[in-house]
Order: structure tokens, then C-alpha cells, then sequence
């Protein structure tokens, strides 16, 4: 029988690169740069992707 593999589930309160793109009107790779210069908030996952906090997005865009 194959070993069961947990995946973390990922909380309603975060969004993919993608899901950011979209709403702020920017490249995923922006939202990559953003990330890693600390304009986006979010936490980095265990294989080395990330996901972006929607309270960051949405006070971003509420900004203007």
C-alpha cells in the first residue's frame, strides 16, 4: 500500500501568483519580484511556491 502524502491545506485568505496578477493588474512575474522585495505579503510554500495574503492585495488596490 503507497505511503499517504499530506498537503497542507492552503487557507481561504490567500491567493496564487496568478489570482494576484489578475486582481492588481500586473505580470505573475511582478507579483514574484513584489513578493521577494516585500511589496506583497504571503507565505512561501514547502515546495518553493507561493501564495499571496488577499488582506495585502486588497489593501493594495484600494489604495488608489
Amino acid at each position: 500500500m503507497p505511503e499517504e502524502v499530506m498537503v497542507p491545506k492552503i487557507p481561504d485568505k490567500f491567493l496564487t501568483p496568478k489570482e494576484a496578477a489578475i486582481i492588481l493588474g500586473i505580470t505573475r512575474n511582478s507579483v514574484y519580484r513584489w513578493f521577494k522585495c516585500g511589496w506583497l505579503t504571503g507565505r512561501r510554500l514547502p515546495n518553493g511556491g507561493i501564495r499571496i495574503s488577499k488582506e495585502c492585495v486588497g489593501q493594495m488596490t484600494s489604495d488608489e
